[in-house]
């Protein structure tokens, strides 16, 4: 049985989520996609949407407005116990909150960086100095949580992933937030209490 995080809102049915296996079939799929686009546009948006993917399943972050609204100069650093971290400034849904960005979102923060033009010529940690307006998940700043809904739904189809026969719903963008907090528990010593107010469910 996976973990339930405590919600306050409507009660509602379980949602779609993802096993283990199913997400590394997604990504496995995701990447041979990407590399399969034709130059252009059509590029362009499965590159990103791929990050985003991965920075939303590594974050807890909520995809949609929380996540389109994340600018780079809501990127920072801090350090803890000697070591150094980076940290998301979010606010969406719930209040504002801050929450420490994993090593695996890390990986694909820098690769954002490095596929938009308007902030190539930086290195990472100059860009997280620099307090960037730059969106991170925005293309010529315009908003893309409907297109890359619809895009996910069309690598969902193609993969045979979009129904989760445990629900028998359609999968969406937001069932990541279920993979992160399983694989966060299951993998970590974090208590759910602090699990659900990273998140911004509490």
């Amino acid at each position: 049985q996976l973990p339930q995080l405590r919600n306050n809102g409507v009660k509602t049915g379980r949602r779609p989520d993802f096993t283990y296996d199913e997400f590394v079939q997604l990504v496995k799929f995701m990447r041979k996609w990407v590399k399969a686009s034709r130059a252009g546009h059509t590029l362009v948006v499965r590159k990103l949407l791929f990050n985003y993917v991965m920075i939303l399943v590594s974050t807890g972050i909520r995809a949609g407005t929380e996540a389109m609204n994340l600018k780079w100069k809501h990127v920072r650093y801090f350090t803890a116990e000697g070591q150094q971290f980076l940290s998301f400034n979010v606010s969406g849904k719930t209040k504002h909150r801050e929450l420490t960005v994993g090593y695996r979102a890390i990986r694909y923060l820098k690769r954002i960086h490095q596929d938009n033009p308007a902030i190539a010529h930086l290195s990472f940690d100059e860009l997280i100095d620099e307090g960037s307006e730059e969106y991170l998940f925005r293309l010529d700043g315009r908003d893309k949580t409907t297109d890359f809904g619809r895009v996910f739904k069309g690598a969902l189809e193609a993969s045979n992933l979009l129904i989760d026969k445990r629900t028998d719903t359609k999968r969406s963008l937001y069932s990541l937030r279920h993979v992160y907090a399983t694989m966060t528990l299951t993998n970590t010593n974090i208590s759910t209490y602090l699990l659900a107010k990273h998140m911004g469910t509490c």
